[in-house]
């Protein structure tokens, strides 16, 4: 039979144990926020919205979709700036006030970027579009912040009219001249164009870094002295380059590429009406003196 003593050094043990392990209960649930590496997450001024990452994804890219500061997903979710995404992440994103367009028969995402003035990647990006040409009559598409203009002005009602088929004359003959006998076709290019066109396609749907490194790859394709044609192919490589570093941004990148762009054809230019206010504001850097 144990002594009273050992009876009392036992439940001073036992007494130091429990108070131990509510001690550290306290601290646990007060640094429960705190992440085990990185900054700790700041308090939102304001709502949020949810935003899984997705592959490639950085900041700056949230950001813009979004229409805030990169520095403000950063902090709100304790990300420093060599942190790397992982794909599936749920992130918090500061909430601005977005528009909504319930899709009519006819409309397409670009004319909704068009209309609201903003990138049809963009579009494709905050609405998880998988393939741009079945989308359904009364599907709700979210426009970004960044829009420029109110869609709803500027997409009337297409009433549709039926129209009588109308005859078309046959083209008249070719004549031969001496300008049509002595201009050459336009060189071709097979495999340039088929990465241009590959670059373009990257683009549109988003995959700015396989844009990028198929525009450059482009470029590599077009070297030493090139004809018209190829100049302009040239500068299409540059412009796609550029629009690429503006859309994972990279300004800097992006005036170098547009001033390549207009160096090697004097009147490339992006097209307003396809193309979002932050690449020509960067374009128009480019060409600033």
């Amino acid at each position: 039979m144990r002594s009273s003593a050992s009876l009392h050094a036992g439940r001073s043990r036992a007494g130091i144990y429990v108070a131990l392990s509510a001690a550290l209960a306290v601290l646990a649930s007060g640094c429960a926020h705190v992440p085990w590496f990185g900054r700790a997450p700041a308090p939102a001024s304001g709502p949020t919205v949810e935003y899984r990452v997705k592959r490639g994804d950085t900041p700056e890219r949230i950001a813009a979709w979004h229409g805030v500061e990169a520095e403000q997903v950063r902090r709100v979710n304790g990300i420093d700036r060599d942190d790397a995404l992982a794909p599936g992440r749920v992130l918090r994103v500061p909430k601005r006030p977005l528009a909504t367009h319930a899709l009519r028969s006819g409309d397409t995402l670009a004319q909704l970027g068009q209309w609201y003035g903003v990138d049809v990647e963009a579009l494709i990006h905050l609405n998880d579009v998988a393939d741009v040409r079945r989308l359904a009559v009364g599907r709700v598409i979210r426009i970004p912040a960044t829009a420029t203009r109110d869609g709803r002005r500027a997409a009337p009602a297409r009433p549709r009219v039926a129209r009588a088929p109308r005859a078309v004359a046959p083209p008249p003959p070719p004549v031969a001249s001496d300008a049509t006998a002595t201009s050459p076709p336009p060189a071709a290019r097979p495999e340039v164009d088929r990465t241009l066109a590959q670059a373009s396609e990257a683009f549109d749907a988003a995959d700015f870094e396989r844009s990028l490194a198929t525009a450059q790859a482009a470029e590599r394709q077009l070297t030493g002295p090139l004809a018209p044609d190829d100049r302009h192919r040239l500068a299409r490589a540059h412009l796609l380059a550029g629009m690429s570093n503006v859309a994972l941004g990279r300004d800097e990148e992006a005036r170098r590429s547009f001033r390549a762009a207009v160096a090697a054809d004097g009147a490339i230019a992006p097209n307003p009406a396809q193309t979002s206010p932050k690449v020509l504001t960067v374009f128009n850097e480019a060409q600033a003196p």
